[in-house]
């Protein structure tokens, strides 16, 4: 398995969990997610990478980097254009999706570097982790970075594994740092595409057992939401949790959409003198334009990733940092209810996040992607659900530049 030079730098994130006094800080984690997202260091790792391929320019000369790079990219047949090139220097960094990670992949390739580089380049420009080897692709990727083959090998190695039938073997590999130990011993191709062959059909879970996951999530957050609801709002009547949007209402404190009715303290619908129901006041836009840092707010889990997942067109992202909300939620709301957030949660919280994420063959928790900090600072909070809501109402709901309006 190979190891990145930067795993100190994650400890040391980790360890500042520790450090924040949770009842005199009103500002939860703000300086640390914002410094994290606002880190310009994709252009310089990028720069840094062209020069020892042969780039003579300067670092600030966007348009002759971006140039070399796209020289690099026709040369391996690699698809990158060069106003591609051109946003991510200047822009900000490649999507968070599967095509994003492909894209990056794809530079990596062009600028010759090897396994443990690329493994750097992720940690460290791209903020994400490397190499979720239950992805055929990123298994191939991963064998061909790490042997000094190509992009078109990579390529032609893929389409011979998706040509090829899936055979099924109840003994396949299907834990993630089990199948990167093993691809990380093969020299030959021969040996690699034995491997996957035999082992394919432990590869297959992901997107399926994460959708599955999130709905049997959904489901369970449904049913505990109204007690965690009347606990936190000291009401005696429960309220009803019937769907999505319901719910995340619940998880965020807040609803942002113009079809909820404002509701007294029992969950009874108000009507105004005419018998009208009466909606929701400062209705907000979405969560995406808030002041969250970019990398949090982008592909927050709301109504519209939701219906995403549940018609099997979410991207990677969006399904895994749902899988992460709820369980978050999911493992608050029952300390909650259960009056024992004194001893705290974000060991064991941790712990089953990391299981259900390898489980869905995703991976696992990394602090200095923005969102896992979000949701791991939260649980190391005295009360992690209320901190949640606090940095929703700090970043977004009392933002007055964040107009009202509905969210469509």
């Amino acid at each position: 398995m190979q190891r990145y030079k930067n795993n100190s730098l994650t400890m040391v994130i980790e360890e500042k969990f520790f450090e924040y006094d949770f009842e005199n800080e009103t500002l939860p984690g703000k300086e640390d997610m914002e410094a994290m997202d606002s880190v310009s260091t994709f252009s310089e790792y990028v720069y840094t990478h062209a020069v020892r391929c042969g780039y003579a320019g300067s670092p600030e000369d966007v348009g002759a980097l971006a140039s070399f790079i796209f020289e690099k990219c026709k040369a391996d047949n690699i698809n990158i254009s060069r106003q591609t090139l051109v946003n991510w220097l200047t822009k900000g960094l490649p999507a968070n999706t599967a095509g994003g990670r492909e894209n990056v992949y794809r530079l990596c390739f062009a600028l010759k570097m090897n396994a443990y580089q690329t493994g750097e380049f992720f940690l460290k420009a791209y903020l994400e982790r490397p190499f979720n080897y239950k992805d055929i692709r990123e298994a191939t990727f991963f064998f061909c970075l790490n042997q000094g083959l190509t992009y078109s090998d990579a390529q032609r190695l893929i389409t011979t594994i998706e040509s090829s039938p899936i055979k099924e073997n109840p003994y396949a590999d299907n834990i993630t740092e089990q199948i990167g130990e093993r691809l990380s011993e093969f020299t030959t191709e021969d040996e690699f595409l034995r491997y996957i062959t035999e082992n394919r059909s432990g590869f297959a879970i992901q997107n399926q057992s994460a959708s599955e996951r999130i709905k049997q999530l959904v489901d369970s957050c449904k049913a505990i939401a109204p007690k965690e609801h009347t606990i936190r709002c000291h009401v005696d009547k429960a309220i009803t949790v019937d769907n999505i949007d319901e719910l995340l209402k619940v998880i965020y404190g807040y609803s942002a959409r113009a079809v909820f009715f404002k509701r007294d303290k029992y969950g009874n619908i108000i009507k105004d003198e005419n018998g009208k129901k009466v909606k929701e006041p400062n209705v907000k836009k979405s969560i995406s334009k808030s002041n969250f840092p970019d990398l949090i707010k982008r592909n927050w889990p709301q109504r519209q990733q939701f219906e995403h997942i549940f018609k099997k067109t979410a991207s990677y992202d969006v399904i895994r940092r749902a899988l992460i909300m709820l369980t978050f939620y999911h493992f608050a709301a029952e300390a909650t209810i259960n009056n024992a957030l004194e001893r705290g949660i974000f060991d064991e919280f941790r712990n089953e996040m990391n299981t259900v994420l390898a489980e869905c063959g995703y991976v696992q928790l990394y602090w200095r992607n923005p969102f896992d900090w979000m949701i791991g600072y939260c649980a190391m909070s005295l009360d992690p659900l209320d901190t949640l809501r606090n940095m929703i109402v700090e970043y977004y709901l009392s933002d007055p530049t964040v107009q009202d309006q509905s969210d469509q």
